[in-house]
């Protein structure tokens, strides 16, 4: 990865940006077999994602792609209105299809701490429905090198794995169809600022990013108190490590894909002998995903060399809310048998355990989503019972005839992610 902080010429940024969107491009057909046809750009008005738009509107012109340009309105502050119309006058002028998708929250009932994380859920909620009406599967946003420096530092403090020490990918699948694009990563945010000056474009700037309340901005002014030479080394070694992890996913996904399997009863099966051959940091990988895919839990959980070690040899065998057992040449992964949820609902469909999908054919009335009681009418191991749902009725505990139901287990989006 080559950084472009110190460009002078503005027209060399403009062509590395270029050369980043050919090397995406070809990167998101040949893992995902995801096109650029249409891009969305999210746009908040700021200088990063105004940047991103020009850029991007410079790229797509050159290769004949759809662009559509989103703002969302998170309605927390009285200029939000205003700022949206702002870039929807800036696109206006360029030529550019824009839309304001408004996040209708209501009365927030959350502690002021967790209000970044809860617009952020809610905004990539709203583009990603936008690009899902709109037949868009590339979501691009502004997200660039002074974020992955606040994200480094941030998951440093807090222990983090080398893996989530290289923080942001510049491509994660958002949903099973939609990528997520950060083609900035390799910009600084003064890089950005000096790109709009020459053009005479101004931006507007959000003064939430300035409160100290939040995490993020407290790291953000820490870093501004770097000199370059702290810069440079952190620089450095975020390449390292983004470079170690693109390496080692690109082994584990291929493992994944070829010696493991996932069940539709929620349950994994690895290949004993393929897994051993593999090394410590492949093996750590391939583990942490299936535990994360099948234990249901929101964010996957970091292996260390000695966990792996007691894994590997039998000595532990619950982990990630997950039973782990040896079965002659293979090793299989359950849900464990705890906290498992039990649902009584009238619904048309629902979620069970964070994990299965069930859809009703027909309204039924008066059941029940627990764990099966039994294997024998499901020709699954007698372990694999406490992890998959079946619907009994409340009248008689008889469970309810199938073809009323169609039961789905739910991979993970990002199981099969190679991070760049």
């Amino acid at each position: 990865m080559t950084l472009a902080l110190n460009f002078i010429d503005k027209d060399e940024s403009t062509d590395f940006f270029c050369r980043e969107m050919e090397k995406l491009s070809i990167f998101c057909n040949d893992t995902y077999g995801i096109r650029f046809s249409k891009i969305c750009v999210g746009v908040s008005g700021g200088a990063d994602s105004l940047a991103l738009l020009f850029f991007t509107k410079k790229w797509a012109d050159a290769h004949n792609v759809n662009l559509y340009c989103v703002t969302v309105d998170h309605q927390l502050r009285k200029e939000s209105a205003e700022e949206a119309r702002f870039v929807k006058d800036i696109c206006r002028a360029n030529g550019i299809y824009h839309e304001t998708l408004v996040w209708a929250h209501g009365k927030l009932d959350f502690p002021h701490t967790k209000l970044e994380n809860k617009a952020r859920e809610a905004r990539y909620n709203l583009l990603a429905e936008f690009c899902k009406q709109n037949g868009i599967h590339i979501l691009m946003t502004a997200h660039h090198w002074n974020d992955q420096l606040e994200t480094y530092e941030m998951r440093r403090f807090f222990n983090s794995s080398e893996s989530g020490l290289a923080a942001m990918s510049q491509v994660r699948s958002l949903t099973s169809d939609i990528l997520l694009v950060r083609p900035l990563l390799h910009f600084s945010k003064k890089h950005l600022q000096d790109f709009l000056k020459p053009k005479h474009i101004i931006w507007k700037e959000d003064p939430m990013n300035t409160q100290a309340e939040f995490l993020r901005v407290s790291y953000r002014r820490k870093i501004l108190s770097y000199d370059d030479k702290k810069i440079s080394e952190m620089s450095s070694e975020l390449l390292r490590l983004g470079a170690l992890r693109n390496a080692i996913e690109i082994v584990a996904v291929r493992f994944l894909k070829q010696f493991c399997e996932f069940t539709e009863y929620g349950y994994a099966v690895i290949n004993k002998e393929k897994i051993f051959q593999e090394n410590d940091l492949v093996q750590r990988e391939i583990l942490k995903r299936v535990i994360w895919n099948i234990g249901g839990k929101k964010y996957a959980m970091s292996i260390s060399q000695m966990l792996l070690r007691k894994i590997l040899s039998g000595k532990t065998n619950t982990f990630g809310r997950c039973f782990i057992k040896f079965k002659k040449d293979k090793i299989y992964v359950f849900r464990e048998n705890r906290n498992i949820p039990s649902i009584v609902a009238k619904i048309s469909s629902l979620k069970w355990d964070n994990r299965f999908l069930i859809n009703f054919n027909e309204e039924l009335n008066d059941f029940i989503v627990q764990s099966a009681r039994s294997s024998e009418d499901l020709n699954i191991p007698r372990e694999a019972c406490a992890g998959y749902p079946q619907l009994y009725r409340q009248d008689d505990n008889g469970i309810h005839d199938k073809k009323n139901y169609d039961i789905v287990f739910m991979n993970k989006i990002n199981l099969f992610d190679i991070f760049v």
